[in-house]
């Protein structure tokens, strides 16, 4: 099979793209779209192998598979094998948990089943998981196991077997691509993660192998157009996309299309027909492997912003990719060639103990002992989430009223709000129990709305349920005493300012009622006085109300920090915010709120002088993480605020 450089040369550019964007290079925020890139090479490669020599009666799936694993897992198993081992030294207990477990689910090519269930790709804390883009790996992995067996029935049963393949191609590949562009907007990350909504992709570099001999007197014709053709779409898909486009979805469709155009052109152009770019495509996968726990490094090491570490690390990238596929891709696969099954004996061995290893790693809970006691103190934080989720809680979700809600007639508060609520439920809690025992205990009433009465985040299918949510407040209002206080908790800037950890992704906020403004300053506008609105419509139940101004906000993840820099021996870092930034981003809010107390009687509680002091916001009190995350208070930073809630209860005490 003859070498290609210009498929070589989009390996070079997709591999550019993806390790230019993880490294923030400004000009490349869709540079995620060179995965995509590889998804269709790796369609029309596989392809052409398993059709040509199933033509010639010599296809054997073992023989392919055994090519593939050879081709990915030797290096995959290295990786992994001295991540699990670095970590050992120099990752904390509940980071070595998460970087077994997916070294586990990276070796056996499940991993983006693993990432599915947890943060989105484009979500802050997804930016800390050393594995994360072996998601990629395992989509192609399981795409090489169903290819040959479509391919195959195509050959066994059918008397014009091309024909048949490209019908059936055509056909998956085009309900594939209905379920991406139907899932990709309200089950993001089924459609970014798993292969029945990306085997489209593949799909489509299939068909340019197999449409190849029918389009072949245009393609000689305008071949140059196609390859320009090509680059302009990809550029495009560059351009136009960025962490808030919906992913993959109708605009995949540029850099895929783009990647078939020059696919199809089969041209050879000064662009790619370079020593570099040719040096970077034989290299891709390798420094695909290595680029991306490199930037994790960086952000161990809180260099990530820094320009020059930025672009050490882009060197160290390539350097350990060229290192990777010199000594371990290349001999695995030449010795393979040869007939020699040593290496592919030996990497499966070494998978097989790197398994057990991150087996071993999650069972263990990250092996803790090898961790000082600080360390411990500060982690042990990170689950207490988790733990304020119990059955013990009279919680109401959209899913309906917990089990300890039952019998549950007089309520000592209802807890009004968003993860925000869950977050500070502890010190509400405690102050009602402590000024209020005969009381029992109170409702936590959360939902994933913003605090509007019509408002709604994403698509108006999935925003429905929040105007229905709120109308089930208040008739749980209603129906308590009339002395049951309503406290309102939310993470309100987010719904208009985005996320402070990740300030490139924004939030889309709609309105069952009336379109969104134009403009920026006309949106915080209206959502300011609906914010005020909705409190004076639950004050108009005639129950008291309170609400908790926005707590500071970190940006960054604050117990992991502090582990991760007591775990490589440095002394804590100062963690916080000046009070200037706080305002810039919770104004708008506060303004809504103290609107709200001169409208209609509300009461505002303000966190800022149990977090602030001498124009800085803390995130650590005491050596002791105020939160255990960026934004939500931990067990002490709910003991910080609990004098905010006693004074919702002592009047009523006396």
């Amino acid at each position: 099979m003859p070498f290609r450089t210009d498929i070589n040369g989009l390996r070079a550019l997709a591999v550019l793209a993806v390790v230019l964007y993880h490294f923030d290079v400004f000009g490349f925020q869709g540079g995620f779209i060179g995965v995509d890139i590889f998804f269709v090479i790796s369609g029309f490669l596989m392809t052409r192998i398993i059709v040509e020599k199933q033509m010639e009666n010599r296809f054997s799936f073992t023989q392919f598979m055994a090519a593939r694993a050879v081709r990915i897992l030797p290096a995959l198993a290295v990786c992994c094998a001295l991540l699990l081992a670095a970590g050992w030294l120099y990752v904390p207990p509940a980071d070595y948990q998460a970087l077994g477990k997916h070294a586990f689910s990276a070796i056996t090519f499940s991993s983006n089943f693993v990432f599915k269930d947890e943060d989105g790709y484009f979500d802050a804390l997804s930016h800390d998981k050393w594995l994360l883009h072996t998601w990629s790996l395992s989509v192609e992995f399981q795409f090489y196991l169903i290819l040959p067996f479509i391919l195959a029935l195509a050959f066994r049963f059918a008397d014009r077997p091309r024909r048949v393949i490209l019908a059936t191609l055509c056909a998956l590949g085009g309900i594939s691509l209905i379920a991406s562009i139907l899932t990709s907007r309200e089950h993001s990350s089924f459609a970014f993660y798993l292969l029945p909504a990306r085997m489209w992709e593949f799909i489509l570099g299939g068909l340019v192998y197999g449409f190849a001999p029918v389009f072949a007197p245009t393609i000689n014709k305008h071949g140059k157009a196609f390859f320009y053709a090509g680059l302009l779409l990809i550029a495009a898909g560059l351009a136009f996309t960025d962490a808030n486009t919906v992913w993959p979805g109708t605009m995949a469709l540029l850099p895929v299309i783009g990647t078939c155009a020059i696919i199809a052109a089969n041209r050879h152009h000064p662009l790619f027909d370079n020593l570099p770019m040719q040096k970077i495509g034989i290299w891709s996968y390798s420094i695909y492997l290595w680029h991306w726990p490199v930037t994790v490094a960086l952000r161990y090491g809180m260099r990530h912003e820094d320009p020059v570490w930025i672009a050490a690390g882009i060197a160290l990238s390539v350097l350990a990719g060229y290192v990777s596929y010199r000594f371990v891709e290349t001999p695995a696969r030449e010795q393979l060639k040869s007939g020699n099954r040593k290496p592919l004996i030996r990497y499966t061995a070494l998978a097989a103990l790197t398994l057990a290893a991150a087996g071993g790693i999650y069972v263990s809970q990250g092996l803790p002992l090898r961790a000082n006691a600080d360390v411990a103190r500060i982690e042990s934080v990170i689950p207490q989430n988790a733990v304020r989720k119990d059955n013990g809680i009279c919680q109401k979700t959209r899913h309906g009223f917990s089990a300890a809600c039952k019998d549950m007639a007089h309520p000592a508060f209802i807890l009004w709000g968003d993860s925000h609520a869950g977050a500070v439920h502890e010190a509400v809690r405690g102050s009602a129990a402590q000024h209020l025992p005969q009381k029992g205990d109170g409702i936590l009433f959360t939902n994933n709305c913003p605090p509007l009465e019509t408002g709604y985040l994403s698509s108006k299918k999935k925003g429905r349920a929040c105007p229905d949510s709120f109308r089930s407040l208040l008739a749980q209002i209603e129906q308590s005493p009339p002395d049951t206080p309503v406290i309102a908790v939310f993470r309100a800037s987010y719904y208009i300012r985005g996320y402070n950890e990740s300030p490139k992704k924004s939030v889309k906020l709609y309105y069952t009622d009336i379109d969104l403004p134009e403009t920026q300053a006309a949106r915080e506008k209206l959502f300011a006085e609906r914010f005020a609105q909705t409190l004076c419509k639950v004050a108009q139940t005639g129950r008291p109300v309170y609400a908790l101004a926005p707590v500071p906000e970190m940006g960054i993840d604050v117990p992991k920090t502090m582990s991760r820099q007591r775990m490589l021996g440095k002394a804590l870092p100062v963690i916080g915010i000046d009070e200037a930034a706080y305002h810039k981003r919770h104004d708008l809010v506060r303004g809504a709120l103290h609107s709200a107390a001169q409208n209609c009687g509300i009461t505002v509680l303000d966190p800022v002088p149990y977090f602030c002091a001498d124009g800085f916001c803390a995130g650590v009190q005491a050596e002791n993480p105020l939160y255990y995350d960026d934004d939500h208070l931990s067990t002490f930073g709910n003991a910080q605020i609990r004098p905010l809630f006693d004074k919702v209860f002592q009047p009523r005490a006396d």
